[in-house]
């Protein structure tokens, strides 16, 4: 599970490419805070990815924000049979 933001396109292209080599995939943190979704259930032992520009004074606020709201829930195998 790779989270991405993008005011360019330059790291949606970059999450994309990585989520391709690892056949994952991407989610847009712009659609998710539009759509107020904040909380995922990565499957067991999936790494979760941030992909985000840095400017010089730190992360764009909307990532932060986006990171502050994340709620990773656990995944529970059992409840998908």
């Amino acid at each position: 599970m790779i989270f991405y933001f993008s005011a360019t396109g330059n790291s949606k292209h970059v999450a994309r490419r990585i989520a391709g080599e690892l056949q994952d995939e991407i989610l847009s943190i712009t659609e998710c805070m539009k759509r107020e979704s904040y909380a995922f259930a990565p499957r067991e032992n999936e790494p979760v990815g941030i992909i985000t520009p840095t400017y010089f004074w730190g992360l764009p606020n909307i990532a932060c924000d986006f990171l502050n709201r994340l709620n990773r829930t656990r995944y529970d195998a059992r409840s998908k049979k």
